[in-house]
């Protein structure tokens, strides 16, 4: 807005300019000091390489790969997730199939040992309906096939409480030797 007094230099800096459009206006004098007419000087001033069309471009490409690179490793991540629960729940289901295996072994062998007495104790009751009086060897077979039938039973009830929680142990005193030798 004010005129300056002529410099000797062919330039002039003019600092503290906002990026944009500038019209410079400009009026030469002679050496008889007459002034000439007003020349306008249009010109830019460009803004920082950093906030540029071009940097912007840059930086959301920047952005595109960073989320890229986000997805691919929260996928990796997944995947490894995912291995890692199938490999657990391959474990497992080993595991379901062992116990699986055991339990059908426990019961071919429960139904083994209950059903040898049992058929001592039926074939007791059988004499005794033909009217056949027992010998004293069948009723100490049958009195060791019940007593055998009521332990296994026994155990297999304790078996019961032990895996469901509910097993109590009561303390009680006894002969060690008598409970070896008897």
């Amino acid at each position: 807005t004010e005129w300056t007094v002529p410099y000797e230099e062919n330039y002039r800096e003019l600092g503290q300019l906002f990026e944009g459009s500038y019209a410079f206006e400009v009026r030469a004098r002679d050496p008889l000091g007459r002034v000439g007419p007003v020349t306008t000087v249009a010109f830019r001033v460009l803004p920082p390489w950093y906030r540029t069309v071009t940097a912007y471009a840059g930086y959301v490409v920047l952005a595109v790969c960073a989320l890229y690179l986000l997805i691919l490793l929260r996928e990796r991540r997944s995947r490894q997730r995912q291995t890692s629960l199938e490999g657990l729940v391959h474990e497992r289901t080993l595991e379901l199939e062992r116990a699986n295996e055991f339990k059908n072994e426990f019961i071919a062998n429960l139904s083994h040992e209950i059903r040898n007495p049992l058929n001592g104790v039926i074939g007791f009751i059988q004499q005794l309906k033909a009217g056949e009086p027992p010998p004293a060897q069948s009723i100490r077979a049958l009195r060791g096939a019940a007593n055998y039938l009521q332990t296994t039973v026994e155990e297999v009830l304790d078996f019961a409480r032990l895996e469901s929680g509910r097993l109590t142990i009561d303390e009680s005193l006894f002969d060690l030797r008598t409970l070896l030798h008897g």
